[in-house]
């Protein structure tokens, strides 16, 4: 998925949004500078499920389920680290902001819980 990204970046002559993709770069170079690595856990077949999820009233396989629901929590994690590094890393944040994890809801009990049986 990153590759595909990294794939379709072009360069920019805005200044806005050139400041604007410093900065992120500043922020994230400086955040890992002095903090472990993002803990993002995501599986090789990601982009199969993240496909399977467009489909409308498509359910997923529990395997792709659980996935999904590891990868999300792996966000949230990486959200709760930056918000307790000290400085200012808005750039990071808005990355993260809008991403759910299945904990706090009531999609899934404790992780131990969403074993399958």
């Amino acid at each position: 998925m990153g590759e595909e990204r990294l794939g379709r970046l072009a360069l920019s002559s805005e200044p806005s949004k050139v400041a604007d993709l410093l900065t992120s770069t500043s922020q994230t170079r400086r955040y890992l500078s002095s903090n472990p690595l993002f803990p993002l856990r995501a599986s090789t077949d990601l982009p199969q499920t993240l496909e399977a999820l467009a489909v409308q009233g498509r359910m997923l396989e529990p395997l792709r389920l659980l996935t999904l629901a590891d990868f999300l929590d792996s966000i949230d994690e990486a959200r709760v680290g930056i918000r307790r590094m000290s400085g200012s890393f808005g750039s990071l944040e808005a990355v993260t902001a809008n991403a759910s994890s299945f904990k706090r809801g009531d999609c899934a009990g404790p992780r131990e819980d969403r074993r399958l049986r």
